[in-house]
Protein backbone atom coordinates (compact mmCIF):
# COMPACT_ATOMS: atom_id res chain seq x y z
CA UNK A 1 0.00 0.00 0.00
CA UNK A 2 1.01 3.32 -1.07
CA UNK A 3 2.26 5.71 2.18
CA UNK A 4 0.61 8.92 0.48
CA UNK A 5 1.49 11.50 2.99
CA UNK A 6 5.25 10.39 2.35
CA UNK A 7 4.77 10.76 -1.49
CA UNK A 8 2.85 13.84 -1.14
CA UNK A 9 5.86 15.20 1.71
CA UNK A 10 8.93 13.66 -1.30
CA UNK A 11 6.71 15.76 -4.16
CA UNK A 12 6.15 18.71 -2.47
CA UNK A 13 10.08 18.89 -1.32
CA UNK A 14 10.94 18.05 -4.92
CA UNK A 15 8.58 20.97 -6.71
CA UNK A 16 10.34 23.31 -4.22
CA UNK A 17 13.75 22.49 -5.51
CA UNK A 18 12.33 22.40 -9.00
CA UNK A 19 10.83 25.95 -8.44
CA UNK A 20 14.29 27.33 -7.11
CA UNK A 21 15.35 26.05 -10.54
CA UNK A 22 12.24 27.33 -12.48
CA UNK A 23 13.01 30.65 -11.00
CA UNK A 24 17.59 30.37 -11.22
CA UNK A 25 16.24 30.03 -15.41
CA UNK A 26 13.79 32.71 -15.65
CA UNK A 27 16.39 35.09 -14.01
CA UNK A 28 18.96 33.60 -16.27
CA UNK A 29 16.84 33.97 -19.38
CA UNK A 30 16.25 37.69 -18.42
CA UNK A 31 19.97 38.20 -18.08
CA UNK A 32 20.10 37.04 -21.49
CA UNK A 33 17.26 39.36 -23.33
CA UNK A 34 19.19 41.94 -21.84
CA UNK A 35 22.91 40.91 -22.98
CA UNK A 36 21.15 40.50 -26.92
CA UNK A 37 19.52 44.12 -25.86
CA UNK A 38 22.52 45.70 -25.34
CA UNK A 39 24.24 43.61 -28.19
CA UNK A 40 21.92 45.54 -30.67
CA UNK A 41 22.80 49.01 -28.75
CA UNK A 42 25.80 48.13 -30.35
CA UNK A 43 25.12 46.96 -33.51
CA UNK A 44 22.94 50.11 -34.34
CA UNK A 45 25.92 52.26 -33.19
CA UNK A 46 28.45 50.38 -35.41
CA UNK A 47 25.55 50.34 -38.54
CA UNK A 48 24.75 54.39 -37.87
CA UNK A 49 28.96 55.21 -37.68
CA UNK A 50 29.27 52.63 -41.15
CA UNK A 51 26.42 54.63 -42.81
CA UNK A 52 27.79 57.84 -42.13
CA UNK A 53 31.08 56.22 -43.17
CA UNK A 54 30.22 54.99 -46.63
CA UNK A 55 28.13 58.37 -47.27
CA UNK A 56 31.50 60.31 -46.80
CA UNK A 57 32.66 57.64 -49.53
CA UNK A 58 30.17 58.48 -51.37
CA UNK A 59 30.35 62.18 -51.22
CA UNK A 60 34.01 62.10 -51.98
CA UNK A 61 33.28 60.13 -55.52
CA UNK A 62 30.31 62.60 -56.49
CA UNK A 63 33.02 65.43 -55.52
CA UNK A 64 35.61 63.76 -57.96
CA UNK A 65 32.96 63.17 -60.65
CA UNK A 66 31.72 66.31 -60.84
CA UNK A 67 35.91 67.83 -61.06
CA UNK A 68 36.20 65.73 -63.98
CA UNK A 69 33.24 66.93 -65.55
CA UNK A 70 34.75 70.63 -65.05
CA UNK A 71 37.65 69.52 -66.93
CA UNK A 72 36.17 68.03 -69.63
CA UNK A 73 34.11 71.37 -69.95
CA UNK A 74 37.02 73.49 -69.80
CA UNK A 75 38.45 71.25 -72.67
CA UNK A 76 35.68 71.74 -74.61
CA UNK A 77 36.06 75.58 -74.24
CA UNK A 78 39.51 75.39 -75.54
CA UNK A 79 38.77 73.75 -78.61
CA UNK A 80 35.71 76.30 -78.79
CA UNK A 81 38.50 79.08 -78.32
CA UNK A 82 40.88 77.33 -80.86
CA UNK A 83 37.98 77.21 -83.78
CA UNK A 84 37.36 81.35 -83.11
CA UNK A 85 40.60 82.26 -85.75
CA UNK A 86 38.97 80.24 -88.28
CA UNK A 87 35.33 81.84 -88.14
CA UNK A 88 34.38 83.64 -90.87
CA UNK A 89 31.37 85.50 -90.21
CA UNK A 90 29.91 87.56 -87.13
CA UNK A 91 26.80 84.88 -86.81
CA UNK A 92 29.27 82.01 -86.29
CA UNK A 93 31.93 83.81 -84.00
CA UNK A 94 28.41 84.83 -82.01
CA UNK A 95 26.94 81.10 -81.53
CA UNK A 96 30.30 80.31 -80.68
CA UNK A 97 30.73 82.84 -78.04
CA UNK A 98 27.11 81.62 -76.88
CA UNK A 99 27.83 78.21 -76.81
CA UNK A 100 31.41 78.97 -74.46
CA UNK A 101 29.24 81.12 -72.33
CA UNK A 102 26.25 78.10 -71.95
CA UNK A 103 29.37 75.69 -70.67
CA UNK A 104 31.22 78.27 -68.69
CA UNK A 105 27.64 78.78 -66.72
CA UNK A 106 27.09 74.80 -66.60
CA UNK A 107 30.85 75.06 -64.88
CA UNK A 108 29.27 77.68 -62.55
CA UNK A 109 26.67 75.67 -61.61
CA UNK A 110 29.29 72.68 -60.92
CA UNK A 111 31.36 74.50 -59.03
CA UNK A 112 28.48 75.70 -56.63
CA UNK A 113 27.57 71.54 -56.28
CA UNK A 114 31.15 71.00 -55.44
CA UNK A 115 30.86 73.63 -53.07
CA UNK A 116 27.64 71.80 -51.55
CA UNK A 117 29.23 69.09 -51.11
CA UNK A 118 32.62 69.74 -49.90
CA UNK A 119 30.12 71.29 -47.21
CA UNK A 120 28.21 68.15 -46.60
CA UNK A 121 31.31 66.46 -46.57
CA UNK A 122 32.93 68.40 -44.03
CA UNK A 123 30.12 68.14 -41.52
CA UNK A 124 29.69 63.96 -42.08
CA UNK A 125 34.32 63.69 -41.50
CA UNK A 126 33.31 65.90 -38.32
CA UNK A 127 30.46 63.81 -37.08
CA UNK A 128 32.35 60.49 -37.93
CA UNK A 129 35.59 62.06 -35.86
CA UNK A 130 33.37 62.81 -32.63
CA UNK A 131 31.02 59.57 -33.38
CA UNK A 132 34.09 57.52 -33.58
CA UNK A 133 35.40 58.26 -30.12
CA UNK A 134 31.39 58.31 -28.49
CA UNK A 135 30.93 54.64 -30.23
CA UNK A 136 34.92 53.74 -28.62
CA UNK A 137 33.58 55.15 -25.30
CA UNK A 138 30.02 53.44 -25.20
CA UNK A 139 31.00 50.14 -26.66
CA UNK A 140 33.13 49.78 -23.99
CA UNK A 141 30.74 51.25 -21.31
CA UNK A 142 28.16 48.94 -22.31
CA UNK A 143 30.67 45.55 -23.30
CA UNK A 144 30.88 46.21 -19.03
CA UNK A 145 27.44 45.50 -18.49
CA UNK A 146 27.37 42.53 -20.32
CA UNK A 147 30.02 41.29 -18.84
CA UNK A 148 28.51 41.62 -15.32
CA UNK A 149 25.31 40.35 -16.85
CA UNK A 150 27.44 37.48 -17.90
CA UNK A 151 29.18 36.89 -14.50
CA UNK A 152 25.34 36.52 -13.23
CA UNK A 153 24.41 34.32 -15.57
CA UNK A 154 27.63 31.89 -14.73
CA UNK A 155 26.72 32.36 -11.29
CA UNK A 156 22.78 31.21 -12.14
CA UNK A 157 24.35 27.66 -13.76
CA UNK A 158 26.51 26.71 -10.55
CA UNK A 159 23.40 27.82 -8.43
CA UNK A 160 21.31 25.58 -10.84
CA UNK A 161 23.54 23.16 -11.28
CA UNK A 162 23.95 22.44 -6.72
CA UNK A 163 20.22 23.15 -7.32
CA UNK A 164 19.79 20.06 -10.03
CA UNK A 165 22.18 17.54 -7.46
CA UNK A 166 19.76 18.24 -4.85
CA UNK A 167 16.63 17.19 -6.73
CA UNK A 168 18.35 14.25 -8.09
CA UNK A 169 19.28 13.13 -4.97
CA UNK A 170 15.48 13.82 -4.12
CA UNK A 171 13.80 11.88 -7.29
CA UNK A 172 15.45 8.78 -6.59
CA UNK A 173 13.83 7.79 -3.28
CA UNK A 174 10.43 9.06 -5.20
CA UNK A 175 7.74 6.43 -6.05
CA UNK A 176 8.48 5.94 -9.58
CA UNK A 177 4.64 5.55 -10.68
CA UNK A 178 3.89 9.12 -9.55
CA UNK A 179 7.35 10.47 -9.49
CA UNK A 180 6.61 10.18 -13.52
CA UNK A 181 3.03 11.66 -12.91
CA UNK A 182 4.62 14.44 -11.27
CA UNK A 183 6.84 15.36 -14.47
CA UNK A 184 4.17 15.44 -16.92
CA UNK A 185 1.96 17.63 -15.30
CA UNK A 186 5.39 19.73 -14.56
CA UNK A 187 6.20 19.85 -18.70
CA UNK A 188 2.47 20.35 -19.44
CA UNK A 189 1.64 23.08 -16.39
CA UNK A 190 4.84 25.72 -16.88
CA UNK A 191 6.80 23.88 -14.09
CA UNK A 192 4.05 23.50 -11.27
CA UNK A 193 2.60 20.29 -10.45
CA UNK A 194 1.38 20.13 -7.38
CA UNK A 195 -1.22 22.75 -5.82
CA UNK A 196 -1.75 23.81 -2.88
CA UNK A 197 -6.09 23.94 -1.55
CA UNK A 198 -6.35 27.85 -0.09
CA UNK A 199 -9.53 26.86 2.25
CA UNK A 200 -11.94 30.11 2.49
CA UNK A 201 -12.54 30.17 6.29
CA UNK A 202 -11.01 29.12 9.35
CA UNK A 203 -12.54 25.94 9.99
CA UNK A 204 -10.50 23.31 7.72
CA UNK A 205 -12.58 20.43 8.60
CA UNK A 206 -16.39 22.16 6.62
CA UNK A 207 -14.85 24.85 4.91
CA UNK A 208 -14.83 25.18 1.12
CA UNK A 209 -11.87 26.76 -0.92
CA UNK A 210 -10.01 26.97 -4.54
CA UNK A 211 -7.13 25.11 -6.41
CA UNK A 212 -4.13 26.84 -6.29
CA UNK A 213 -3.07 26.36 -9.32
CA UNK A 214 -6.60 27.27 -11.57
CA UNK A 215 -8.28 29.32 -8.75
CA UNK A 216 -11.00 26.39 -9.58
CA UNK A 217 -13.77 25.77 -6.31
CA UNK A 218 -12.97 22.91 -4.31
CA UNK A 219 -15.95 20.82 -2.89
CA UNK A 220 -15.70 20.45 1.48
CA UNK A 221 -15.45 16.84 0.92
CA UNK A 222 -12.32 17.27 -1.66
CA UNK A 223 -10.35 18.85 1.37
CA UNK A 224 -11.46 16.42 4.07
CA UNK A 225 -10.21 13.11 1.45
CA UNK A 226 -7.08 15.57 0.60
CA UNK A 227 -6.30 15.68 4.47
CA UNK A 228 -7.04 12.09 4.81
CA UNK A 229 -4.28 11.23 3.16
CA UNK A 230 -5.56 8.16 2.08
CA UNK A 231 -5.21 8.59 -1.66
CA UNK A 232 -3.49 11.56 -4.12
CA UNK A 233 -6.17 13.32 -5.28
CA UNK A 234 -5.98 15.91 -8.59
CA UNK A 235 -7.67 18.69 -9.74
CA UNK A 236 -10.41 18.16 -12.28
CA UNK A 237 -10.07 21.01 -14.02
CA UNK A 238 -5.93 21.63 -14.30
CA UNK A 239 -4.67 17.93 -12.73
CA UNK A 240 -2.68 19.62 -10.55
CA UNK A 241 -1.57 16.90 -7.54
CA UNK A 242 -3.60 18.70 -4.68
CA UNK A 243 -1.87 19.39 -0.65
CA UNK A 244 -3.05 21.09 2.45
CA UNK A 245 -0.20 23.50 3.82
CA UNK A 246 0.59 22.59 7.39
Amino acid sequence: MEDVKKILSELIDLQQVDLIILNFENEKQELEIKIKENQEKINLHKLEFETKKKKLDELKKKRSALEIEIKSKEQDIKKKDEQTSLIKTNEAYKALQEEIGAIKKDIKSIEEQIIKVMEEEEDTNKWLKEQEKLLKQQEEEINKIISDYQKQISEKNNLIKQESIKREELAKNINKKWYERYERIRKNKGGIALAPIEIRNNNKEKGSGVCGGCKMAVRPQAIIDVKKCKEIITCENCARIWYIKD
